[in-house]
Order: structure tokens, then C-alpha cells, then sequence
């Protein structure tokens, strides 16, 4: 089975139900009263629901490429997609993609599209660590300072945090 294939995702997901990382709570704080979050990559919603149960006042909505995800998603009440990156349909104020740019083979074309769907991104990706030679399932891993510079193609502004093996950056355009 290829890996970042539907099949490798379906079997994850059957296995896997929640995920909870200390940067997720970062995440909650980040996020403003209202509006509309899509999270990109959101698997079976773990941090989706950190957001429900902390932001009454946010519309939000998971996209996943694994229909097993969605469908474990939806079951937990939260309105789900099935989609491929690197396009994502729809528009939001927020998008978040938690792990997911190091997943891609095209990481560009993924923040292009979120350029396109909402005015401020949320992401976080490992940080300098779990590069291709450590995790199959990666295409490349990240520093601050790589990470910085490909925000800088598509985003006016962005901040960094480092938070316990995790690189978390906000990024908008002005």
C-alpha cells in the first residue's frame, strides 16, 4: 500500500480515533470569536472538537481524503468533506492544517489553494525532525527558517512559535 495513499489514510484512521497534541491548545487560543474554520488534513476531527467544545461562536468544518475520517468526523456531529489536496474548495476566514504540509508532494500548490479559500492559514508541521529518511509517509521536514521562507512566497505577514517539536505559524495577507 502506497503511503499518503486513501488506502494508507482509511487504514490510519480504522486504527487510530484521537489525536491530541500541546499544540493544540495553542491553536484554540489563536482563534478569534467568530467566523468560519476549515480544517485542512483534520482526520477524524480530534482537534475540530478541542475547537467545538472552546469557540461556540466558530462555523466549522473538517476536509479529509480518507472517507473513513470523514465518516468518523460526521459521526461526531462536525459537517465533513472528502477532498484531495492540494485544492480545497469553499471559502473561510480560517484554514488549519495540522501535519499536513509535509505530507505533500507539492506543498506550494497547498498554499496557493489556502491563499484562495481563506484570509489567515493556522499550520504546524514537525520541526526539524520526521524529514523523509525518518517517516515514509513525509516528503520533507521544515525549520523556522524554511518554513519562513516559503510563507514569504504567498503571505504579506506570518508568525512562528515553536512549541515542543512543532513549528506552529500564522500567516495572512494584508
Amino acid at each position: 500500500m502506497a503511503t499518503n495513499s486513501v488506502a494508507f489514510w482509511n487504514k490510519t484512521w480504522r486504527r487510530e480515533h484521537n489525536r491530541f497534541y500541546k499544540h493544540f491548545d495553542a491553536i484554540v487560543d489563536l482563534l478569534p470569536e467568530k467566523g468560519k474554520v476549515i480544517d485542512v488534513g483534520c482526520g477524524v476531527g480530534s482537534l475540530l472538537k478541542l475547537i467545538e467544545k472552546n469557540c461556540l461562536g466558530l462555523k466549522l468544518e473538517g476536509r479529509d481524503h480518507s472517507p473513513e475520517a470523514i465518516k468518523k468526523l460526521r459521526n461526531r456531529g462536525i459537517k465533513g468533506k472528502v477532498e484531495k489536496l492540494p485544492l480545497i474548495s469553499g471559502k473561510a476566514d480560517i484554514i488549519i492544517a495540522t501535519e499536513v504540509l509535509e505530507h505533500m508532494k507539492d506543498d506550494d500548490a497547498v498554499l496557493q489553494s489556502m491563499t484562495n479559500t481563506a484570509k489567515k492559514i493556522i499550520i504546524t508541521v514537525p520541526d526539524d525532525r520526521l524529514g523523509p529518511e525518518e517517516c515514509a509517509e513525509h516528503e520533507r521536514k521544515y525549520t523556522a527558517e524554511s518554513l519562513g521562507n516559503k510563507l514569504d512566497m504567498y503571505f504579506d505577514k506570518y508568525v512562528i512559535y515553536s512549541i515542543e517539536g512543532y513549528l506552529l505559524a500564522v500567516a495572512w495577507n494584508v
